[in-house]
């Protein structure tokens, strides 16, 4: 991995063979399933739905410019995507450009939900504001 903020992102299994497969895996997602993301400049972490509350609570988490950076690389990505076009290839995102940049933030949200269930039963207060929100009140 080639940013120092990647290198400081600790996974479940790490070593050689894993970092070989995370790569390899990276490489295989990007012109498969998402329409190959990396011709358009997303990372990783920005193909994650915001449906899902745990990843809307870690966007909400990230400094504002990591949120601004993120912003701007989705736009960009949809205007391509719109117009059928890609950017030029040395803009392309490469594998030593990743930051999983959204990991520390959602291992903090599933500890605290785990902890949070654990001690009190319920789901945290981000777990259930959809809910809340679609409830008369």
């Amino acid at each position: 991995m080639g940013s120092e903020a990647a290198r400081q992102v600790s996974f479940r299994f790490n070593g050689p063979f894993a970092n070989w497969l995370r790569k390899k895996i990276w490489h295989a997602w990007t012109g498969r399933r998402y329409g190959k993301f990396s011709v358009i400049g997303l990372l990783w972490h920005d193909t994650y739905s915001e449906a899902k509350e745990i990843v809307e609570e870690a966007v909400r988490r990230l400094p504002p410019e990591e949120y601004d950076k993120r912003a701007i690389r989705l736009l960009r990505a949809a205007q391509l995507t719109l117009k059928h076009e890609y950017l030029p290839k040395d803009q392309w995102t490469k594998w030593e450009d990743e930051t999983w940049y959204l990991k520390p933030h959602l291992d903090r949200i599933k500890r605290e939900y785990r902890d949070y269930k654990t001690f009190t039963g319920r789901k945290p207060y981000w777990a259930t504001r959809a809910n809340y929100e679609q409830s008369e009140h």
